[in-house]
Formats: structure tokens, C-alpha cells, sequence
């Protein structure tokens, strides 16, 4: 309020100047503290600037942008003559106080470094209250998350008022924390303990009595008590209740008993639902999308579910600011209730304005693109809200804000666009060791914000580029790409690369190829489907190969050829999230054609479809369930060379085999040379042992390659069974799996176990 009534002082003490017209001569900034302010800054977020017409209006929403920079507590400005028809702004500001240092002291079981990462109030930056409040909430969480639930922390700020700095000390008093050791449920009869226990996060667990997890926390606990409440909403009992919980600790053994009393209560059914207040739809439109139905059991989801369906509906023509609440009227005596759904419609309103901010490296039309709504559209909250995912799968962003504004018509709304940007650009050295490639080491620039037209800095245009190498015992890869996702201003992607690889891996030969390929991808109408066009010429040459080879391998193999290819490819996606995907499914299919008539070494065409459903099971247990299908055919030419056909067996396919052995191999040393035709297909389940970090796994693969384009055979598919560890760490992510070959259909596919793994490291 303060800062206002100066601003209001100030449109008086400069009103008398509105009348005439002139000109900024300077404007001169002054801090109130020893603290150093750059001019730059604050001519930058300032619209006036020296020669520019005088108006105190434009000096008011200058002084308003300058607080929403949240870098200064008070700024007073004073307007004084200067040459004839000119005037001097004088800014005195305050400048915020700096955070100088943050300071932890008593956390013996939380590194400093670690409980730093939670905290977004940074040093070197303006103190700001509110991140100080939601800093504290984290570490709180952060402590709670790993079970020490009593937990004190108190957080102090000392400031210096004659430098202006802040430091920010923490003084932690960290409790002991306990291991769930049982749970016991008493009052229920509806549900089975195993039923309600099944839905607790809060569990006793056989990982937490070897791992460090399996922490009582109380925030969990609350959060489980409400799932138990949900089920029992869901099926109609209305008057359920947690009557009692008991809380027995052995403070020796570090061990924590919990009790749940609960009180079920009546079952309810709806009686009947109502609608009030609808005047936009009439009422059997509405109640034709509704869920609950009369004399169907009560659920609360139910409920819910047609709350959103009528806000919905609303808002898909304006009306933003609907709003519907359920009431409900419960007859004990009869067991039934009344659903009355009280609609507030609010006006229909459109787009006026879109404004975007926050997007400091961001070009606004990499955002603006990106959108599904636009100005003069109705204001509808699906399309603003797929707006939002839209932005935040750039990757560009940590946090994407849309918000509608009311204008002074309230027929019509702004949008206000603030995103948080988060760094883009990546220098990766790593290293790794697999079963397939042995040592490997990695080095790779990528951006993937990029722009090729913003030199120097080269970012911000939403393109993507990357240079890679890797290097190691067994293979040497060399790549370039570059992608541009809105071709010529249009929804087309395009995806090139160039590449040099060199390998010997799991092969008695080298293999060398130098390439180049090009890709348009495009979205089609139907939802979740996109279609891809793309071409592909590669120098491949095989070399170096073992002696032990049959002559007609020999004859047929060495040397290099030329590959020239166009592809086609459709991919329909509803994942819903790529990395540690819990439900959804995709579906590729990809053909290629080679043709002597463009260069090629034969004539040939490929089929490849691939498919992945994920279900997820219980307490984010997932099956992952996969297949692919594969098949090469010469229609004339040579004969299909051996880097264009398919292998089986080892870490990607079929676990328990050795890598590419599960096909047919040469006659003379019995070593792979691939087949025209494969079958793949795979369940695995995979759940969490600690949160998102490290994760178990149990697995059936089967599989096999065949030496004829359409020699798919059933009853000769090779199995592998087993189990495995996932870990995911900020280093990098770790598979370990190890399988058995329990069906063999290949005489010369040996028995017994193999261990699968897969190390990579960032550093």
C-alpha cells in the first residue's frame, strides 16, 4: 500500500506537467544503501528513456514494473527541471536485501550440500519472504520424507543493514526415526486388512529391514487414511470415519506399532440427482452426462467425476469462471441421498490478449507456436490447459503458468503466460561399461534450445543440436543432428544426422559405416499418431573378419556397399511419461525401401512394427508387456547383406542369450550371421524397492531369427526367464539383469545362466 500511495503522490506532484510537452533529459538512479545499482538494470525494465516525451502515466507503470522485479523494497522518484523543455527523473531506490550466505548447523543425518539443493531462495539473489516460508516447508518435508518426523528446525534471518546482505541460518534438532514393524486395522468388515492394506503407502516392509527405507512418516500416513477413506466413499458409506489411531513406539529397537480404529457405518444409494442454476444448457443435456445414477450405490469419484463433466462442458464455451459444488442431502432412515449440483455459470468470455514473461532466453514465438489457443478464440480451458503440457514436453521450462486475467470486459479475458526457465544447454563427459560394448566413454555437446541464427549464443530459436563421440575397447561412434520442429513455420519436424561408426562388438569382423539421413515428421488428425518420411545413404563396410569364417561367408560379406533408402514410419504414443513410464502404450510401425534405382546395393524392402503396453498392477508395480515384428525382402538385386539383417539374444531382446546368437549362424564357426525375419515379444514387472531410485524387476523374453523373409514359426521360439535391478541416480542409470535360457530351439544355443548389465556414469 505504501509503495502505491508514493506512486499516487508522485502522479500529483507531476500532473501539472501533462500539459506540456516535454522530453526526458536524464535518468539519474541513486540507492539508498552502499549497494552498487547498474543503471542498465533499471533503464531495462523501464519504457522511458532519454529523448522520449514525458508523461507521468508511462513514469507510474515504469515505477510498477521496477517492483515486480521483486529487486528493490521502495523506490521514490522526483521529476526536476532541466534545459528549456526537458526534465531529470531522479530514482532513489532501495534495493532488496542479498542473501550472502545460508547456513546449516545440527544436521548430523542430511549433508548440508543436500539439504542446499531443496532451498530456491539462492545466494546472491534478493531476500524474498515467501521463498524463505516455502524453504522452510521443504526441508520439513525433506526430513519427514526420510522418517525423522519430530524434527525441529528453526530458521533465522540476520541482516546487515549497513552492507545490505543477509545471512540465512538454520538450526536443525533432528529426532530419531522409526521402521514401521506392524499394522493393525480393527472395525473394518467390509474390506479385508490386505484390501485396505494394499492401498497404504505406510507398509511393512521386507526390503526396509536390509535397506535404509521403510520409515514411519506421519504425512504418509495421513495421506494413506484418506485413500481409506476414498474406498469407502466410493462405496456409498458416507458416514465412515478413522475413530482412533494408536501409535505404540520402542524407542530401543528404533520400531513403531500402529493401530487404525474405524467406524464403517451406513451404505448409501442415490436417491436422485438435481441441477439448479443452469441457464446456458437445459437440464436433460446435463443430467445425460452424469454418472451417479438413482438407486446405484453412492460414489464419491462418481461425484466428482460429474462435477468436472459439467465445469467441463462450460467451459468449452467461455465460461471460465463456472463453478459447481455438489450438495448433499443424506436420509439416514431410508439409506439413499440427494445430489443437488448448484451451477454459478459465470459469463462466457474469448481471448483478448495473450502476454507472455519469465522467457529470458526463449523467443516468443518458440512459445507461442506451442499453443492451442489464440486471441479471439473462446476462452476454453481445455485447450489452455493442453497449452500448458504442450510447453512443459519442450523441456525448456521447470514450471509453465497459465493464467486468465478479467479485462474490463467481461465478455472478454487476457492470458497471462509465465514460465520458469531452466538450463538447456549440456557438456556431458561420461562413461560406462555393458555386456555389449565393454568401456565405453562418452563426450557430447547438445542444446536443445538452439537456435542457428542467434550467434553467438546460439539459443533460444526451440531447434535442437547435438555432437557426440564415443570411444571404446570395441566401438567408435562419431555423431552430428540437428532438429528443426517447425519447418518453415509449419508443424513439420525435421531430424538430420551424420555419422561415422566403427565396431567390432559381439561380431568376429569390423564393421564401418559413414552416413547421412534426413527425417519429416508430421502430426496427422487422429489423435496421439504422427508420420514420418525420411532417407538414408550409408557407406557400410565389412572388414577385418576372421579367418575361421566359411568361404562362401567370406565371399559373399567382405567388402563395402552402398546404401541408399527411403523410409516411411507411423507412431501413435500415449505414454504418459518416457522415462519410468507407469501406463499407457505405443505402437510403431516403420517400412524402408532400397532400390538400385537410387543408388542402392539391391533391391529390398523392410516391415518393422513394434508395441509396448504398460498396466499398472498396485503400489506403482507395473507390467510392461512388448512385441516386434520384423522382416527383410529382396525383390531383386544381390543378396541382402549381412548389416541389413536382423539378430536376437542378449541385453535388448532375449536375456539368458548370448548377444545376436538366437538365429541362424555360419556353417563353418558357428557365429551369427543374422536372419530375413524375427519375432520378439516380452513381460516384464517391474516395482520400486526405494521411491523412484532403485527398482526389481522379473522377466520373460522370447524370441528368434530366421534365415527365410516370412519364416515365422511359433513352436521355434527361444525363452529366457529371470530378474533384475534398476537404478537411477543423479550419476547416471544402472541395469543389472541376469537370465535363463529355459527354451532353446538352436542346436548350437548353449545352456546355462548369463548376466546382463549395463553401467553408464555422468561426471
Amino acid at each position: 500500500m505504501k509503495r502505491y500511495l508514493k506512486i499516487l503522490t508522485s502522479l500529483i506532484l507531476f500532473g501539472s506537467l501533462s500539459a506540456l510537452a516535454v522530453t526526458v533529459n536524464e535518468i539519474i538512479v541513486k540507492s539508498t544503501t552502499s549497494e552498487i545499482i547498474p543503471d542498465g538494470m533499471i533503464k531495462a525494465n523501464m519504457t522511458l528513456q532519454s529523448g522520449d516525451e514525458f508523461t507521468p502515466e508511462q513514469l507510474s507503470l515504469d515505477i510498477k514494473t521496477l517492483y515486480l522485479t521483486k529487486q528493490f523494497d521502495d523506490i521514490e522518484a522526483k521529476v526536476e527541471p532541466a534545459a528549456a523543455g526537458k526534465v531529470n527523473i531522479l530514482l532513489n531506490v532501495k534495493p532488496r536485501a542479498r542473501v550472502s550466505s545460508v547456513i546449516f548447523h545440527g544436521n548430523d543425518m542430511i549433508s548440508s550440500s543436500r539439504l542446499q539443493q531443496t532451498l530456491t531462495q539462492k545466494t546472491g539473489e534478493p531476500l524474498d519472504e515467501k521463498l524463505l516460508t516455502d524453504d522452510l516447508q521443504e526441508l520439513y518435508d525433506l526430513y519427514h520424507k526420510k522418517g525423522y518426523n519430530d524434527t525441529v528446525i528453526n530458521q533465522q534471518v540476520i541482516k546487515n543493514e549497513e552492507s545490505n546482505d543477509t545471512e540465512i541460518l538454520y538450526n536443525i534438532d533432528e529426532k530419531a526415526r522409526y521402521k514401521t514393524k506392524e499394522i493393525e486395522i480393527i472395525g473394518n468388515t467390509v474390506f479385508s486388512d490386505r484390501q485396505l492394506q494394499k492401498l497404504m503407502k505406510t507398509d511393512v516392509s521386507f526390503w526396509g529391514r536390509i535397506f535404509p527405507v521403510g520409515f514411519f512418516n506421519e504425512t504418509e500416513l495421513k495421506n494413506d487414511l484418506d485413500k481409506i477413506k476414498q474406498i469407502y466413499w466410493n462405496s456409498g458409506y458416507l458416514d465412515f470415519k478413522i475413530d482412533n489411531i494408536e501409535r505404540n513406539f520402542n524407542s530401543e529397537a528404533n520400531k513403531i506399532y500402529l493401530a487404525i480404529y474405524v467406524l464403517e457405518g451406513l451404505q448409501y444409494y442415490v436417491g436422485e440427482t438435481r441441477l439448479s442454476g443452469n441457464l446456458e444448457f437445459n437440464t436433460d443435456t446435463l443430467e445425460s452426462l452424469l454418472s451417479l445414477k438413482s438407486n446405484e450405490i453412492f460414489k464419491i469419484d462418481y461425484e466428482r467425476r460429474d462435477i468436472e463433466i459439467i465445469t467441463d462442458k462450460y467451459n468449452q464455451v467461455g465460461y471460465l469462471d463456472c463453478y459447481v459444488y455438489a450438495d448433499r442431502i443424506i436420509d439416514s432412515k431410508n439409506k439413499n441421498v440427494t445430489i443437488n449440483f448448484i451451477i454459478n455459470e459465470g459469463k462466457s468470455s474469448s481471448i483478448r490478449d495473450i502476454n507472455i514473461s519469465g522467457n529470458k532466453v526463449t523467443k516468443d514465438y518458440v512459445i507461442r507456436r506451442e499453443l492451442k489457443i489464440y486471441p479471439g478464440d473462446l476462452s476454453d480451458s481445455r485447450k489452455i490447459n493442453s497449452s500448458k503440457s504442450s510447453l512443459l514436453n519442450l523441456g525448456y521450462f521447470n514450471k509453465v503458468d497459465i493464467i486468465p486475467v478479467s479485462t474490463d470486459d467481461p465478455e472478454q479475458k487476457d492470458l497471462n503466460i509465465k514460465v520458469n526457465e531452466k538450463l538447456t544447454g549440456q557438456l556431458l563427459f561420461g562413461a560406462g561399461f555393458s555386456s555389449t560394448d565393454s568401456i565405453l566413454g562418452t563426450i557430447e555437446i547438445a542444446q536443445s534450445n538452439f537456435d542457428i541464427k542467434n550467434y553467438p549464443t546460439f539459443k533460444g530459436g526451440g531447434q535442437r543440436f547435438r555432437l557426440r563421440a564415443k570411444l571404446g575397447s570395441s566401438r567408435r561412434d562419431f555423431v552430428l543432428s540437428f532438429t528443426e520442429p517447425w519447418l518453415n513455420d509449419k508443424p513439420l519436424r525435421l531430424d538430420y544426422e551424420l555419422w561415422r561408426r566403427e565396431t567390432s562388438s559381439n561380431r568376429n569382423y569390423d564393421q564401418d559405416s559413414s552416413g547421412t539421413s534426413v527425417n519429416i515428421t508430421r502430426k496427422l488428425k487422429k489423435r496421439f499418431w504422427r508420420q514420418s518420411f525420411g532417407y538414408r545413404l550409408e557407406d557400410i563396410d565389412i572388414n577385418d573378419i576372421d579367418l575361421d569364417f566359411s568361404n562362401e561367408f567370406l565371399r559373399k560379406e567382405e567388402g563395402s556397399e552402398l546404401v541408399s533408402a527411403l523410409t516411411l514410419g507411423f507412431i501413435r504414443d500415449r505414454r504418459d511419461r518416457v522415462i519410468l513410464t507407469s501406463s499407457g502404450s505405443r505402437l510403431s510401425i516403420r517400412t524402408e525401401l532400397q532400390s538400385e534405382v537410387i543408388g542402392s546395393y539391391t533391391n529390398l524392402y523392410k516391415l518393422i512394427a513394434t508395441g509396448d503396453k504398460y498396466i499398472p498392477i498396485f503400489k506403482q508395480t507395473v507390467l510392461k508387456l512388448s512385441g516386434e515384428i520384423a522382416q527383410a525382402v529382396r525383390v531383386s538385386g544381390n543378396q541382402i547383406r549381412i548389416f541389413d539383417r536382423y539378430f536376437a539374444g542378449g541385453a535388448n531382446s532375449i536375456r539368458g542369450f548370448k548377444e545376436r546368437d538366437a538365429g541362424p549362424v555360419d556353417s563353418a564357426n558357428g557365429e551369427p550371421v543374422g536372419g530375413r525375419s524375427m519375432m520378439l515379444a516380452s513381460a516384464e514387472m517391474t516395482g520400486p524397492i526405494y521411491e523412484e531410485t532403485i527398482f526389481w524387476s522379473l522377466f520373460v523374453d522370447s524370441g528368434s531369427v530366421w534365415e527365410k523373409s516370412a519364416g515365422w514359426n511359433f513352436s521355434e521360439l527361444n525363452v529366457g526367464l529371470g530378474a533384475g535391478l534398476r537404478l537411477f541416480l543423479p550419476i547416471g542409470a544402472i541395469q543389472l539383469d541376469y537370465g535363463w535360457p529355459v527354451v532353446r530351439e538352436f542346436d548350437h544355443l548353449r545352456n546355462g545362466g548369463r548376466f546382463h548389465f549395463n553401467l553408464g556414469y555422468n561426471f
